[in-house]
């Protein structure tokens, strides 16, 4: 039942090519579409791939900030731990322990400086005050708190050697005469 009318929609809709006579002769669609056809597909592929991209980038920046994280979060807590372990001994009044728990520790930043130096990067510390200094100050402490004067005086003064402006040393150095007395 096909009229003369459906030929007439099916020849303007259709990208077939006919002859004189209004006979199909083949089903390929003509160029110039398949050329708009070809660039729609690739603009939406690339849009698509753009999309894909961006979120995989979002992703990958969010994994490695979180593995960022939880890295220095880890390093602030294990790398100081003879500091720490120095700090509590000193609490529980344990001050000689303490000594060599500083101690360990000043070796540990003076063998692995780029640790301290960059400490802002690699454990999130804002602090002034480098490791080694802090080790340092706390050997001094602990010896004037032991009263062994001349060996926090030689640490003090080692201390303004390596940090000449560290003011908690120059404070310590004017108060040891009181401790001899």
């Amino acid at each position: 039942m096909t009229s003369v009318f459906s030929r007439v929609i099916i020849k303007q809709h259709s990208d077939a090519v006919f002859d004189k006579q209004g006979e199909k002769m083949n089903d390929r669609p003509s160029r110039p579409r398949m050329k708009i056809s070809f660039l729609i597909i690739h603009v939406i592929l690339i849009v698509a791939l753009g999309e894909l991209l961006s979120t995989f980038t979002e992703a990958y920046m969010m994994i490695a900030f979180g593995i960022y994280a939880f890295g220095t979060i880890t390093l602030k807590k294990i790398v100081p731990k003879d500091l720490r372990k120095g700090m509590e001994l000193v609490k529980a009044g344990q001050l000689r322990d303490a000594v060599t728990a500083f101690k360990s520790s000043y070796d540990f930043f003076t063998q692995k400086a780029w640790i301290d130096k960059y400490r802002v990067i690699t454990m999130l510390s804002v602090s002034p005050m480098s490791y080694r200094e802090m080790s340092l100050i706390n050997i001094g402490f602990c010896y004037s708190q032991l009263e062994e004067v001349e060996k926090s005086r030689k640490i003090y003064e080692k201390i303004l050697k390596e940090y000449p402006q560290n003011d908690i040393a120059k404070y310590a150095l004017k108060q040891l005469p009181n401790i001899e007395e």
